[in-house]
């Protein structure tokens, strides 16, 4: 809703915003029942062989089965926000924006309570008491409550002010800096925050294989235990339990700030020039993994990887102190055992909440537009930008982004994130673009061919259009597969996060030089790299100073506006060439940095040996595209 009082000086506007979403999910795999059906339930004591599949099919006789109770989760989200705003123009010359919002964020809940998630400091009954055990929203015994693990944040008040002052009849300066929030939402894939609420049964198996475990036509009920399972330990030992790694529902905060002055030369051209600048944190990113065992770990090497019963056996932990159990009942690595919550295995932070607001990046850019205008028909917008793109993650959903080829996923070691922040992988310093179009001087009212009748139709209503792009390519980033941190870091851990390789002092680590050669050139050099040994961190940045090669387009089109008799009649003919002259981008640049074997572990001499490092593996878009159209218009 929003509301504006005019005055002659003024203009104010105030208002609201209300928005109420919710996401419904269903996860209805197993719901229906799985049913194995082999020869066993048709055989003979004495002969298991004699039996037949599709007979104790036919029976209904299983051999093993389960069945799931659905995960049904109904997510709810709202929003809230006022505002008010005043265009104020104090002379002639001045005009000044004043405006203020206040966001407030409601905090994601579940139509019927059914969270859960790990509280971090309460005792775990089934660990010996150790710190980390599930808690669960909602009413009933055992419960919290509650709707919501996160609380709202109230200090999302975002002032703005802007300015337009006008220098002479032909210059313009304005400025600009606001403040703003991001929107919060249901986040990830929401699958996470309901253990306890759903459940699975596996039939017992029988004493003999000629005993079904279930026969189908007895089924008259779900057979196991129907959940809610409020139990503090129903996660330990196992993997994805949930952590809400921020307690305040906190949005995202993004500042912008813009100085521009705008230039009307002679000749119907207009010159704009700015400074435009961005800073963002509070979001969302995976950077925090709280199941990430302590770097200080690593010095044991190998000795982590043994079994906590075989320290004093094994030849890796000679000469170590002993690490002793957690907690009683304990079984697993040394590093598990080293873990900050040993009674689980890698967690989740992928929360239905808005709970890993870690994320920031700076922006900062020089923009140049000019735009031409000329009475012979033709039109040019010409614009340039020199930027800058810093970050500490590329993506709010980082794991996504690195599947989709877009990023190098979350932290690294989440116990030092001043490393990730570096270029981001979608910084693009230098870009142009040229956008014109022209009409050709041929026809009636034309400078030339002025004439009606057939040298009209033929030689009038010819238009030319182009836009042509010219840009950097993005940062390369380096990984070393096959790597182990041994702590559960990176890729072993909640992040995702590639690992990274060791540089080498005093060598180039780009090594082009002239123009890219299919199967001749490299745009990375080999011997600048060697794979990060295990239990050691690469000390090779998130994003390279190497980028992708630079990305020209050039698209054009030929439209023919043909007479009709009759003005209700329109008709046009339009050719569009892509890529008209068929730019060849190579992209695809291998970047991984191995060795002679699969693990690192075992690789002596630790040197990168792929041969194929640095070179391109394809083409970022094909030959060019030509297509024609038709258009009647009545």
């Amino acid at each position: 809703m929003k509301m504006s009082t005019p005055t002659a000086l003024n203009s104010i506007r105030f208002g609201g915003e209300f928005r109420a979403a919710q996401f419904n999910l269903g996860i209805l795999t197993g719901s229906a029942g799985q049913f194995n059906f082999t020869q066993g339930p048709t055989s003979s004591p004495v002969d298991t062989n004699s039996g037949f599949g599709f007979a104790s099919f036919y029976l209904g006789a299983a051999s093993n089965a389960y069945i799931d109770i659905p995960q049904i989760n109904g997510w709810r989200v709202k929003y809230v926000a006022v505002f008010a705003a005043d265009d104020w123009k104090v002379n002639n010359k001045l005009t000044v924006n004043l405006g203020v919002r206040d966001d407030i964020p409601i905090p994601v809940t579940e139509a019927q309570n059914r969270m859960s998630f790990v509280n971090p400091t309460l005792p775990n009954p089934g660990a010996g008491g150790l710190p980390g055990a599930y808690a669960f929203e909602g009413s009933g015994t055992g419960r919290l409550g509650g709707s919501s693990p996160q609380s709202t944040f109230n200090k999302a008040f975002g002032p703005r002010v802007g300015l337009a002052y006008s220098v002479d009849p032909n210059t313009v300066i304005r400025a600009g800096y606001g403040i703003y929030f991001s929107t919060q939402r249901v986040g990830g894939f929401a699958e996470n925050d309901s253990q306890g609420f759903f459940s699975s049964y596996t039939y017992p198996t029988p004493a003999s294989s000629q005993t079904p475990v279930v026969v189908l036509s007895q089924i008259a009920a779900y057979p196991g235990k129907l959940p809610p399972f409020i139990d503090p330990t129903v996660m330990n030992g196992q993997g994805n339990a949930l952590f809400i790694e921020s307690k305040v529902d906190r949005p995202g905060t993004i500042q912008n700030w813009t100085l521009d002055v705008q230039r009307q030369l002679p000749l119907q051209t207009i010159v704009d020039v700015a400074y435009v600048g961005a800073h963002g944190d509070h979001l969302q990113a995976f950077l925090h993994d709280p199941n990430q065992g302590n770097p200080a770990n690593m010095s044991r090497g190998a000795c982590l990887q043994v079994n906590i019963a075989n320290q004093a056996t094994s030849p890796a932990c000679a000469g170590q102190p002993m690490i002793a159990a957690p907690y009683a009942g304990f079984s697993g690595t040394v590093s598990q055992a080293l873990r900050p919550f040993p009674q689980y295995g890698t967690v989740s932070v992928d929360s239905a909440t808005m709970a890993d607001p870690f994320g920031d990046y700076t922006y900062n850019a020089m923009q140049v537009q000019v735009t031409k205008r000329s009475n012979s028909g033709l039109t040019v917008l010409a614009s340039y930008s020199w930027s800058k793109n810093i970050t500490n993650a590329d993506s709010e959903y980082p794991t996504e982004a690195a599947w989709e080829g877009n990023g190098t996923s979350g932290a690294l070691n989440t116990y030092n994130l001043k490393v990730e922040k570096a270029l981001s992988q979608l910084d693009i310093p230098q870009r142009v673009v040229l956008a014109w179009t022209y009409d050709l001087p041929f026809g009636k009212g034309k400078q030339l061919a002025n004439h009606g009748g057939a040298v009209n139709v033929l030689a009038g209503g010819w238009k030319i259009a182009a836009v042509q792009k010219y840009q950097s390519g993005t940062p390369l980033s380096a990984s070393s597969p096959g790597w182990t941190s041994g702590i559960f870091a990176g890729g072993e851990g909640a992040t995702g996060s590639s690992s990274r390789p060791n540089i080498v002092s005093g060598q180039s680590v780009g090594v082009l030089h002239g123009k890219y050669v299919w199967g001749k050139s490299r745009l990375l050099n080999q011997a600048a790299f060697t794979p990060a040994p295990n239990f050691t961190f690469g000390d090779a940045p998130r994003a390279l100073g190497v980028r992708e090669l630079f990305n020209n387009s050039e698209d054009f089109n030929v439209t023919k506006a043909i007479p009709m008799f009759t003005e209700r009649v329109h008709t046009d003919f339009r050719v569009e060439f892509f890529d008209l002259f068929n730019r060849h981008r190579f992209t695809g640049f291998d970047t991984s940095v191995t060795c002679s074997t699969s693990s690192t572990q075992t690789c002596n001499p630790l040197v990168n040996t792929n041969s194929n490092f640095g070179n391109a593996s394809g083409l970022a878009y094909g030959p060019r595209d030509i297509q024609g159209s038709l258009r009647v218009t009545f």
